[in-house]
């Protein structure tokens, strides 16, 4: 967790792109930013919670007992100089102590102080001698109207300087997500820059030799599946830019109809079914014998499915283990995919759905993307009306990725039955 170097107070986190973090200081309002590799500063969506005040109800104890200690102060003092200054200013010390406890304690506190300042002064006022009790009134009555006067004025005071600081905590982190902006454009620029120019690579490296007819038929079999292969690999980094370009500007449209939840999830498998065999790993698919009926857009759901299938296997060595299942729980469908592969870190799993934001240490084992196809994912659950949640125990402990969809509405024949005692499972090898 991150400190503030001015007053040494945990620092909340404002806003991260893939490589840096920028962290604030909610009580002295000092900002900074630094490298995410660096494990002291890396914080998570819970340090703001860990940067806030005390309780509510210590704080209000805390000011009633500054009240009664800072009034009783001024009356032990007033005792004692009593013998000195005699009758005259009995409120003169009181004054001081409603104003220090008005501004640190705020109104009630303020009013406590001022009523218990008022009966202590009426105790010297009454004591002394000379004047007509009019007049001594008067004095008490004076006092009052200026304890109140002066506890108003606190609290105003009070409530203007917390109502400045949120407001420039506002501004401080807006600031800082701009800034955060801007450095992730600069750095999606470079990855996608990359990430093209690799399969481009690939593409124009082979093509120049099977232009020649130097290859043998398997090295030109061996050329064709490469390009075919890279080709894919661009035509899905072009189809994710496009997405999330059309999520920014609003423009994706949805094709929603009544289908088979079930019969998209086997479709996603049947298209990831070569990768999961070419990575060696094991497949358990488990869906209910009865069809789950929802109403979405059945390609933009199996476009989902196939990037958590696809971060599945990027991210799982060989002879782990891949599953999916869909059920019902809760009044609505839901899917997860689960992997043992490398699992994601306890300070990026809130981030783990965040556009252009990848997982460092993750990468080091598996090759890079863009970082858009979980964040497309979650955009396309949620106008579904849905929820998509990952957990993972840290890493190399695996990750399960939750997909909640409501269930269609009932039909005239009682709607959507779905018969979760009884599933079809299988592995595939």
């Amino acid at each position: 967790m991150g400190k503030c170097e001015l007053c040494g107070r945990p620092a909340a986190e404002l806003a991260r792109t893939g490589r840096r973090i920028w962290l604030g200081c909610p009580h002295c309002h000092r900002t900074w930013n630094a490298s995410i590799e660096d494990r002291r500063l890396a914080t998570n969506d819970n340090a703001a919670h860990d940067a806030t005040p005390a309780h509510p109800r210590v704080s209000v104890l805390r000011g009633y007992l500054i009240a009664v200690l800072t009034v009783v102060l001024a009356l032990l003092v007033r005792m004692l100089l009593h013998p000195f200054l005699g009758d005259a200013s009995p409120f003169l010390l009181f004054t001081p102590a409603v104003a220090i406890t008005a501004l640190y304690g705020g109104l009630g506190p303020g009013v406590v102080a001022t009523a218990l300042s008022t009966s202590f002064g009426v105790h010297f006022v009454l004591a002394s001698t000379g004047e007509l009790a009019v007049e001594k009134w008067d004095r008490v009555i004076l006092f009052a109207v200026v304890g109140a006067v002066i506890t108003t004025s606190s609290a105003l005071l009070r409530r203007s300087r917390r109502q400045l600081a949120a407001s420039l905590w506002r501004e401080q982190k807006a600031r800082a997500t701009a800034e955060a902006a801007d450095h992730a454009k600069d750095d999606f620029l470079a990855l996608v820059s990359h990430e093209l120019r690799t399969p481009m690579t690939v593409l124009l490296g082979w093509i120049a030799p099977l232009r020649r007819d130097r290859l043998s038929p398997a090295a030109a079999e061996h050329a064709i599946d490469a390009i075919e292969r890279n080709a894919r690999m661009l035509n899905r980094l072009i189809d994710d830019v496009l997405d999330r370009s059309r999520i920014a500007t609003d423009t994706l449209r949805l094709d929603p109809q009544v289908i088979s939840l079930d019969t998209v999830v086997l479709a996603a498998v049947d298209q990831m079914r070569g990768k999961i065999g070419a990575a060696g790993l094991d497949l358990h698919v488990a869906v209910s014998r009865d069809d789950i009926v929802i109403v979405g857009d059945s390609i933009r759901l199996q476009q989902v499915f196939t990037n958590l299938l696809s971060n599945a296997i990027k991210f799982t060595p060989e002879d782990g283990h891949v599953s999916v299942a869909t059920t019902v729980a809760e009044g609505e469908a839901r899917v997860i995919v689960a992997d043992t592969g490398s699992g994601i870190s306890a300070e990026f799993l809130p981030h783990v759905f965040d556009a252009f934001l990848q997982d460092r240490h993750t990468l080091q084992q598996s090759s890079r993307g863009l970082g858009l196809g979980l964040s497309i994912s979650r955009y396309l659950i949620e106008r579904h009306g849905g929820t998509i949640t990952a957990t993972s125990e840290g890493r190399g402990r695996g990750s399960a990725f939750t997909v909640s969809l409501p269930l269609a509405p009932h039909r005239g024949d009682g709607g959507a039955r779905v018969d979760n005692s009884s599933t079809e499972a299988g592995t595939i090898h």
